[in-house]
């Protein structure tokens, strides 16, 4: 049974309604109304701690499922890398190609990448197996395109002179020249790159005409692809031509280096310049200041040998 609090009506009831209410009567209502206000807010309470755990226990259970499909995720993308086909390399293209590579060489060489996946393929591995079929590259730029592409832009040591490479005794051991005429095959020439490299290139593959520097004086005959000239040596021939063309405005004509003997010429339109690297540049140049100051161009006719210390011979 329910017990309410009566209020008072607004109007005056009628006579025979309006009977008297006890405090005994008053206090119990109260009482019970107060029962019925504890009750319905704990019930409420009841309510929302029932919820309560239902929604952290439906957050704990998402979240652990979450979980096996984050992991699930990650080994199937694994699992997708590691033996999906489309993935494998399937191209190999060559960027900015110099006439002078050998591309066939190159991609038998790169022949055992064909197949694997891209993701594991190393570009240390690549540049490795391209530096060994091209001794002259000087760089390898590699960039994977996914899914199976593989770009590789090479480039190579620029080249500084064409060889020609001549006997101890003055005859040509070598030189390649092109040939003319209808049906003409392409023939190799020697060149030497900025690094000392001696390379064998097909005619027409330079691009720009390059001075002549002569080889003379090698004790094994040079091979092409192998390092012909030391860094220092090849350093000393460029920098004495350029302090030539500067400090002297020579013409030089032609560059002969006698590799055992460390020394090279460089020839005039009136005599031959000697040089080597045993003595400081400087040294050598003031001592040609010196002979063209004493002595004078028109006495030689034949070479100024500028590598002795202290005297300056000349015919």
């Amino acid at each position: 049974m329910m017990f309410k609090m009566l209020r008072p009506p607004s109007r005056p009831l009628p006579k025979k309604f309006n009977r008297h209410v006890s405090g005994s009567t008053r206090s119990f209502v109260e009482r019970r109304h107060k029962r019925h206000q504890q009750y319905a807010r704990e019930r409420w309470n009841r309510v929302v701690r029932r919820s309560r755990h239902l929604f952290v226990s439906g957050v704990g259970s998402l979240r652990q499922w979450l979980w096996v499909i984050i992991v699930g995720g990650i080994i199937a993308i694994i699992a997708f890398f590691l033996f999906s086909p489309s993935l494998r390399v399937h191209e190999i293209r060559l960027v900015n190609r110099d006439p002078r590579m050998n591309t066939e060489l190159i991609m038998k060489s790169l022949a055992p990448i064909f197949g694997r996946q891209l993701l594991f393929v190393s570009t240390r591995e690549v540049q490795i197996r391209v530096r060994d079929s091209v001794p002259d590259v000087k760089d390898v730029t590699i960039s994977k395109g996914y899914p199976s592409k593989l770009s590789i832009s090479i480039t190579l040591h620029p080249l500084i002179a064409r060889l020609v490479i001549e006997n101890p005794d003055g005859s040509i051991a070598h030189e390649a020249a092109p040939t003319t005429g209808t049906g003409a095959q392409p023939v190799d020439q020697d060149f030497l790159t900025d690094n000392g490299l001696y390379v064998s290139v097909p005619s027409g593959a330079s691009g720009t005409l390059l001075p002549v520097m002569n080889i003379v004086d090698w004790a094994v005959r040079p091979v092409p692809s192998t390092p012909l000239l030391s860094l220092d040596l090849l350093q000393r021939v460029s920098q004495t031509e350029q302090a030539l063309r500067e400090q002297f405005a020579a013409k030089i004509s032609s560059r002969t280096v006698y590799i055992r003997a460390r020394e090279f010429h460089f020839a005039l339109p009136q005599y031959a310049l000697w040089f080597d690297v045993s003595s400081p540049l400087s040294d050598q140049l003031e001592r040609y200041r010196t002979f063209l100051k004493n002595v004078g161009p028109s006495q030689a006719h034949h070479y100024v040998d500028l590598r002795l210390t202290g005297r300056i011979v000349y015919r």
